[in-house]
């Protein structure tokens, strides 16, 4: 043999010994298709969010575990603010984010006395209350709400840490509005985006 020769096996020619494990035009797709996903699921959580309720501040509305859908663009002031929407809010004690119900506007006085809310002196016609009020806090005297704040209250109005013990909210601190149920259980079943 001479000592310069190139030594070849017999399979050194074959394409198959050069073929990628995955063939280029499946690896293409993969990561165009995983751009697209990831692009779409950015899209979709700048507009909203998927809020876990924790606690029991908000029965008999919302219980420990639903999962909702909250509308981060829903309001571009607190004047697009309603009475009675179901917000999530960053409480200004702590930070914690919290599931509340609006009840006081901007601009309004609220109080609550012989166990009802009072908004502007007149008693407020609150279709989810369900008991006589004994948690009063800041609202035992008449308090102003700000032009760009809310005031917040849980459903359960007897168990809920909200603007009786923080005040209200000023509206850099609104997060968004919950628009429906993305997942509840109610009696043993399963329902999924009921609205609220």
């Amino acid at each position: 043999m001479e000592p310069n020769k190139e030594i070849q096996t017999e399979n050194s020619n074959s394409e198959e010994a050069v073929k990628p494990l995955i063939p280029p035009k499946v690896t293409r797709t993969f990561y165009i298709s995983f751009a697209i996903v990831f692009v779409i699921w950015m899209i979709i959580t700048r507009f909203i969010s998927f809020p876990v309720v924790n606690g029991h501040s908000m029965e008999q509305t919302l219980y420990e575990k639903d999962v909702m859908v909250m509308n981060k663009v829903a309001y571009q002031s607190a004047a697009d603010i309603q009475r009675f929407d179901i917000v999530v809010v960053r409480s200004p004690e702590n930070g914690l984010f919290l599931i509340k119900r609006v009840i006081g506007l901007p601009g309004e006085t609220i109080c609550i006395r012989d166990g009802r809310i009072y908004i502007n002196g007149e008693p407020l016609e609150d279709p989810y209350l369900t008991e006589e009020i004994t948690v009063i806090g800041v609202a035992e005297k008449e308090v102003l709400i700000d032009e760009d704040s809310i005031f917040v209250i849980g459903d359960n109005r007897n168990h809920s840490g909200d603007s009786r013990s923080f005040g209200p909210v000023a509206f850099n601190r609104v997060v968004g509005k919950c628009e429906k149920w993305l997942i509840t259980k109610r009696n043993g079943e399963t329902e999924f985006l009921k609205d609220l």
